[in-house]
């Protein structure tokens, strides 16, 4: 146990410690919520300085002009001679009394690495992304590193991680949690072609379900449907994930496969249904089969967590040309057009905003 929280608490606040590091610390010496909760939002009040030297008035302020004036002694002499050599100085270190000494506790190392991952796993991004970057700054480890990485990933600042996953990479090359994070992420880089040496790097090291999961995602994106379709059905043997599923009702929407690419769709809704990705492709199903308005339910639900991206701009534009709104569709896709987009779907964006611009003129 610590032996005096309010000196504990001031002392390591001037250290530069937030009260998050100080609950931490707290809590692993065993104090509970309340007595934490007390002393971080206690201030250090003179009273207590007071209360130390006596209830004599004039005693407490002879001790207290005492103490100050032997350390302003203390300082000329330090700043005459500071080497310490003068031996007056231990002279008058003598006459202080030795209950003006401080306890000082020592300092307990914060884990940072154990409150990023208590963030993440609350969702908190932001949070969590502070504390790896103050594990990393202490300690570059593989683990680490792949830590805040991944933070940065669920950030979508893919380019940020890419710096981090690849140093962890450098420290373990076979580590297949690093390497699945890596392939992931040149991913959503739109660099399918690292993507799928790391996969294929992973296959031969470990052939999971996650792993053919971006096998058939890389294949589907250069538009080899046939290698896609193996790799997706390859996953859900191993396991029915919610991206193997997906990826299926994509590959069917583009075959114009409707009906298959709905069932695997709401497959995929029933793992995971709080994703934009789902909820557009539903939104296309419900558009080519002119079900506008679960379409537009669709659209909305899928805004509400993608509303920046590119593939749901290029849905709304689609939406109001099949609704015939083709002043909102002009809009949206002259929005559309100011956006980076990867090279696949640059052909798809060039068509819808002919059709659109021909109804427009």
């Amino acid at each position: 146990m610590i032996p005096d929280l309010d000196q504990y608490v001031k002392t390591q606040r001037a250290r530069g410690y937030s009260d998050s590091d100080l609950r931490l610390a707290m809590e692993k010496a065993g104090y509970d919520d309340k007595t934490i909760d007390e002393h971080l939002a206690r201030p250090m009040h003179f009273s207590k300085i007071k209360g130390f030297f006596g209830k004599d008035e004039h005693f407490r302020n002879f001790v207290i002009v005492a103490v100050i004036s032997c350390c302003l002694v203390l300082a000329v002499l330090f700043y005459v001679n500071p080497t310490g050599q003068n031996k007056e100085i231990t002279k008058i270190k003598g006459v202080l009394p030795k209950s003006t000494s401080v306890f000082v506790p020592p300092i307990i190392k914060v884990d940072y690495n154990v409150l990023g991952m208590k963030a993440d796993k609350n969702g908190e991004w932001d949070l969590a992304e502070e504390y790896f970057r103050k594990a990393v700054n202490e300690n570059a480890t593989a683990e680490n590193l792949l830590a805040y990485g991944k933070v940065l990933a669920n950030k979508k600042n893919y380019s940020g991680a890419q710096k981090y996953l690849l140093s962890a990479n450098s420290l373990k090359p076979n580590n297949f949690a690093i390497k699945i994070e890596l392939g992931w992420n040149y991913f959503h880089l739109w660099n399918f072609t690292e993507a799928e040496k790391v996969f294929l790097k992973l296959q031969e090291l470990s052939p999971t379900a996650d792993v053919y999961n971006g096998l058939g995602w890389v294949r589907y994106n250069l538009e080899d449907y046939q290698s896609a379709n193996k790799y997706f059905s390859e996953s859900l043997s191993i396991e029915s994930s919610y991206g193997a599923l997906l990826g299926q009702g994509f590959l069917k929407y583009r075959q114009r496969n409707l009906t298959e690419a709905a069932n695997y769709f709401k497959k995929a809704y029933e793992i995971k249904e709080d994703n934009e990705d789902v909820q557009r492709g539903f939104a296309l199903v419900y558009m080519d089969q002119g079900n506008l308005d679960k379409a537009k339910i669709m659209l909305d639900e899928s805004s509400r967590f993608g509303n920046n991206t590119f593939e749901n701009c290029l849905d709304w534009a689609k939406f109001y040309y099949v609704s015939s709104d083709y002043s909102s569709a002009k809009s949206k896709i002259d929005e559309c057009s100011a956006m980076p987009i990867p090279p696949f779907v640059e052909q798809y964006r060039s068509d819808l905003r002919e059709k659109i611009y021909v109804k427009v003129s």
